[in-house]
């Protein structure tokens, strides 16, 4: 019983998950914990809606150390570990569904337009390095295929494909070609 997974709804409709140690050793005792051994070093609690809730207080604070205020939790299930996808590419987009952990499509498309904007950041910087590099030399046709694929890339937030994808797996077959 050690530990127990908690999906969090959060209010930005975010999705976070945490781990609720049920068993532990430290100094002192979380809420609702009690001693397990004699000399105070083992502590067990419930993994009860009253434990959980203190814990995701206690691990949530409404502001940062800049004092920005942060997402804060509306609601809380006790989920199997299984229920969290093993690849985290677009974790950003997941959404309690009962008690599912499942993709928000239209969150996932548009983290993997976030994804491909980073990319092609680096990628531009790149290029204008090549396009530099063709413009001394006085290659046209080197220029012309450097502008093309810059084209590519600028458009590739874009892509169709992306709003026609129903799943993750078919937004990561999406590349810049």
């Amino acid at each position: 019983m050690n530990p127990v997974m908690i999906a969090i709804s959060m209010d930005d409709g975010t999705l976070s998950a945490m781990e609720f140690h049920c068993i532990g050793k430290s100094p002192t005792l979380p809420q609702g914990a009690e001693w397990m051994s004699e000399r105070g070093e083992l502590w067990t609690r419930a993994p009860n809606n009253a434990n959980i809730a203190a814990e995701i207080a206690k691990s949530l604070p409404a502001f940062n150390i800049y004092g920005d205020p942060q997402p804060q939790p509306v609601s809380f299930k006790v989920v199997d570990r299984a229920a969290f996808p093993a690849d985290r590419t677009y974790r950003n987009a997941l959404k309690l569904d009962g008690a599912k952990v499942v993709h928000d499509m239209p969150r996932a498309r548009e983290w993997h337009r976030k994804l491909l904007r980073h990319e092609r950041t680096q990628k531009f910087l790149e290029l204008d390095g090549r396009r530099a590099v063709a413009v001394r030399s006085g290659n046209a046709q080197a220029v012309a295929a450097v502008d093309a694929e810059a084209q590519r890339w600028a458009d590739a937030p874009d892509d169709p494909r992306i709003e026609a994808a129903q799943t993750v797996e078919e937004l990561k077959q999406i590349k810049v070609a």
